[in-house]
């Protein structure tokens, strides 16, 4: 009996870029700037207010994108995602006594950010060493937090051993 010694010829050739592109929107902590801002359901006026981001208050945010930034920020103490005007966004500027809110990075590899306190909720996606977010004081061993997967705001839970403070 004869076994298959090979699977065929490849005639082209073909390169492969395994890296991220050059544009890939990079994340950054930051905080508002304006006095009290709407917080939307979409990027532009006429989408809903999720809530308002007062003067101070912290922010992780991708790069503008026609004027509006996609974002994470503490709405009624709790962690929500959602746009803002790039505008009233100051990057690299941490205040975090009106919210409790904190910048951070993900210590871990792999690591789960879920949609609840635990490891029976679902993941929603994996944070590698490095990652930012912004987190709020842990409950029962789990933070609230926001962190940006696959170039999207994506907010969950993180087991805090893998949150550090910036």
């Amino acid at each position: 009996k004869r076994q298959w010694g090979w699977w065929g010829v490849m005639d082209k050739y073909f390169e492969y870029d395994l890296r991220a592109p050059e544009n890939a929107a990079k994340p950054f902590n930051g905080k508002c700037s304006g006095g009290s801002v709407y917080f939307r359901e979409g990027p532009g006026k006429s989408h809903k207010a999720i809530g308002i981001v007062r003067k101070g208050e912290e922010i992780l945010a991708l790069p503008a994108e026609d004027g509006w930034c996609e974002a994470a920020t503490v709405i009624n103490g709790r962690i929500v995602k959602g746009f803002i005007s790039s505008k009233y966004v100051k990057a690299d500027a941490t205040d975090t006594t009106s919210t409790r809110a904190y910048p951070a990075t993900c210590s871990g590899q792999g690591v789960n950010i879920r949609t609840g306190r635990s490891t029976k909720h679902s993941s929603i996606g994996n944070l590698n060493r490095g990652d930012l977010l912004i987190a709020m004081p842990r409950e029962a061993g789990w933070c609230n937090a926001a962190a940006v997967i696959e170039g999207h705001i994506a907010v969950g839970y993180v087991y805090c051993l893998y949150v550090k403070s910036r």
